[in-house]
């Protein structure tokens, strides 16, 4: 088939390519050692789940492509929490529009009561802790996650 785009876990993108050249060559009868070799006009890969960052090397590899557009996605149980919004920028715009009220604990606050920021009152450079509240019923629940703010504009 004529695959350009593909969305996955970048984790189960390192096992599943190897599986589909040889399914591929197997097929066909022919010797594709990359995926672009499978899918020609591959240009690009949605990630999501887990950080593109450990794997984004060994996925160009195993694809074949110096030009394969990498879209990250942050995505969590709890909802989605930032996205890609240019291929070029590895930086991630938070979603303020999508029933997740966003709360920030400075990683280094270590009191008993730590001070809980909104978005507008975060800094760049300074690694927090994400809290969220949520329609689905979740209410200051710490997902476990620590982020670090390039900007506060956009």
């Amino acid at each position: 088939m004529d695959i350009r785009s593909i969305a996955m876990v970048p984790s189960w993108a390192v096992v599943f390519f190897p599986m589909l050249i040889e399914a591929h060559n197997r097929a066909t009868g022919s010797r594709a050692t990359t995926v672009r070799e499978v899918w020609p006009n591959l240009e690009v890969y949605f990630s999501g789940a887990v950080a593109l960052s450990s794997y984004e090397e060994l996925m160009r590899r195993q694809i074949g492509a110096e030009d394969m557009v990498f879209i990250e996605n942050y995505g969590a149980s709890e909802g989605v929490v930032s996205f890609q919004d240019h291929p070029d920028d590895d930086d991630m715009l938070i979603h303020l529009d999508n029933g997740v009220f966003f709360e920030f604990v400075r990683a280094d606050d270590s009191s008993d009561s730590p001070q809980r920021l909104s978005i507008a009152e975060v800094e760049p450079d300074v690694r927090y802790s994400v809290h969220v509240s949520s329609c689905s019923g979740l209410w200051s629940y710490g997902i476990g996650d620590v982020v670090r703010f390039t900007s506060t504009d956009p």
